[in-house]
């Protein structure tokens, strides 16, 4: 069996920002998925957003989390 699965990885990197990016592509099962990291020094909050996106039924899911320290 060949697995056809594909990674993209992005980061950016600021003094006050954040922000990584993952996006994973596997073409057999037509799963898309996508993980958001932004963390913000300025408003010391962190939030994690995930996407799963299933092309052969065209179903979305999107899951947030925010967290806020003092």
């Amino acid at each position: 069996m060949i697995l056809s699965v594909k990674n993209y990885y992005f980061f950016f990197v600021h003094h006050r920002l954040f922000l990584c990016c993952v996006v994973y592509l596997n073409l057999c099962s037509g799963f898309l998925y996508i993980y958001i990291y932004l963390h913000s020094k300025l408003y010391s909050s962190t939030t994690f957003l995930s996407i799963t996106i299933n092309c052969n039924k065209i179903l979305i899911f999107n899951q947030r989390q925010t967290f806020t320290t003092n």
